[in-house]
């Protein structure tokens, strides 16, 4: 019987590699911000570090929530921990298994179906050895993070080692659980391929063993294609453990028939992205009248609260909080409070059960003279445009051209800031430094005469998804009516849900007064595909 420490061996010495790279001395849990533990059960591998330095959080939450695991619910009753547990397991399985298959398909159309499964069920037996199917994390404070192994330098579900993948890995392609998958797919096909040469295989055919020859080479090298016949050899207790993994297909304990999230995967195996999402407007989630939460918070925590520079007001059993740069007046226009009403005083109050919301407002509560998104700078120098905040160099912007900001980006730690533009040379973000001296790089202007990408309120719209858009009482809300191509409505307000960076429009049609959706700013904007402006 394996011990638990036994599997704590197995699971993360397992760092993809690949000896044809150079080696990269990397240090210790490189990157790796605000590390957390786990349970060593399906989803929870340990440790987690948070995804901002290789990816942006909301890129996760607005496209990967199904395959995220919550440990809040881990932490919970055992039942809610049950649940959460299939649910999980079970989507990862559909991804895990929608990716195998259109990939082996398109390296190979004219594979058999019984090769096909066997390819099947090898990977779904190596990416829950090397991780236990984990990859992305909603912490316990609420915070995303994602997997980092063998003492962290394996990242994510492949388990993609910063070591001999150093410039993949910086640039963020081993924290997007797309690129990451698709990494260890390549590699594990150039390796099923040549195990089924092996001479200790038999021929390709010989599935098991070419499965785990396949291994031997994913864990330790080309050299090592036979290392699963030779029980003496030092690493034979890793190919022992995976077959154990292959056979018992522990997997199938948590993995149930219940609906899971429609991934387009012919496309985002082609490489698609996050473009892959684009061809429905985001629905709301299937949660009727979920219960309200409720919390109690203590002094400590308000005092927390307060500490992290918000201001906050209880309004009608909310506890409404913003940046307190915003200022105290932005909480009273936004939530309607008398001008007498006071602020609470966080530190004052003991406790109060409460519903807690935060607030990120597009423009109405923007400090005087910032820059929000949607409104037009122009550099003063030439800038480096980057694939993210700080990432890899695209290209160079010149001095002295206009853009329409579609994404601000602001560390809080150091204060620095970019701004997500489409130029011609691409889409990317540049540096336009910190709150002091962002003059120096960039200028705020009125978009007289420039052409925008997202339009502003009384600006008129043309309708160009081919399917037209769903008008709705609410942003993602209930359905009210088609509005089809080419229609063009006037703009009476625009909304961007900050958190996911989704795009919607309240406008009138045939009498109806609703909101329409017009795609996503960031990562990848493609607002365009819904709608331009006139």
């Amino acid at each position: 019987m394996k011990t638990l420490l036994n599997i704590i061996v197995v699971v993360f010495v397992l760092a993809l590699t690949d000896f044809a790279l150079a080696q990269n001395n990397t240090a210790d849990y490189w990157q790796c911000e605000s590390r957390q533990g786990g349970s060593w059960t399906v989803g929870r591998a340990a440790s987690i570090c948070l995804v901002r330095p290789f990816q942006q959080p909301s890129e996760v939450t607005s496209y990967w929530s199904s395959i995220t695991y919550d440990d809040a619910k881990y932490n919970s009753s055992t039942s809610v921990r049950d649940l959460e547990n299939k649910r999980y397991a079970t989507e990862m399985n559909a991804l895990v298994s929608g990716f195998a298959d259109k990939y082996y398909l398109k390296r190979k159309p004219t594979a058999s179906s019984q090769e096909v499964q066997a390819w099947l069920k090898a990977i779904l037996a190596v990416s829950y050895h090397e991780s236990i199917w984990t990859h992305y994390r909603k912490g316990s404070d609420n915070q995303m993070r994602m997997l980092r192994g063998d003492y962290g330098h394996g990242h994510g579900l492949m388990q993609v080692d910063d070591r001999w993948h150093f410039a993949y890995v910086r640039e963020g392609g081993a924290a997007r659980i797309q690129d990451n998958i698709i990494y260890g797919l390549d590699l594990f096909y150039s390796l099923w391929t040549k195990a089924g040469q092996a001479s200790c295989v038999g021929g390709a055919s010989n599935y098991l063993s070419r499965t785990r020859a396949t291994y031997s080479m994913y864990n330790g090298g080309e050299g090592s294609v036979c290392r699963w016949t030779n029980p003496s050899h030092k690493w034979y207790k890793n190919d022992k453990n995976f077959y154990d993994h292959f056979v018992q297909e522990n997997w199938k304990r948590y993995v149930v028939n219940q609906p899971t999230f429609k991934y387009n995967f012919s496309c985002l195996v082609q490489g698609g992205g996050l473009s892959c999402f684009d061809s429905e407007e985001p629905q709301p989630p299937v949660t009727p009248n979920p219960p309200t939460p409720v919390y109690t918070l203590s002094v400590e925590e308000l005092y927390n609260l307060k500490s992290k520079n918000l201001n906050c007001t209880w309004n009608n059993s909310f506890l409404s909080c913003l940046p307190s740069t915003l200022g105290t007046q932005c909480l009273k226009d936004l939530f309607g409070i008398s001008a007498d009403k006071q602020l609470i005083d966080l530190e004052s109050k003991t406790s109060q059960s409460v519903t807690t919301r935060m607030i990120n407002p597009d423009l109405k509560c923007v400090p005087t003279g910032a820059v929000a998104i949607g409104d037009f700078i122009q550099t003063q120098v030439a800038i480096n445009l980057r694939k993210t905040p700080g990432g890899n160099l695209i290209t160079t912007v010149p001095a002295k051209q206009f853009y329409q900001v579609l994404d601000v980006y602001k560390n809080e730690m150091t204060k620095i800031s970019y701004y997500l533009i489409s130029s011609s040379k691409g889409v990317g973000y540049i540096y336009t430094g910190t709150d002091s001296n962002s003059s120096n790089y960039t200028k705020k202007v009125f978009s007289n005469g420039l052409k925008k990408i997202i339009a502003s309120e009384g600006d008129v719209l043309n309708i160009k998804n081919s399917a037209g858009i769903n008008m709705r009482s609410t942003p993602g809300g209930t359905f009210q009516i088609n509005m089809p191509i080419s229609e063009r409505p006037v703009v009476l307000e625009r909304l961007i849900r900050t958190d996911e960076r989704h795009v919607y429009y309240k406008v009138q049609y045939k009498g109806l007064t609703g909101y329409i959706y017009s795609g996503r700013l960031a990562p990848s904007p493609n607002v365009n595909v819904w709608t331009e402006v006139k």
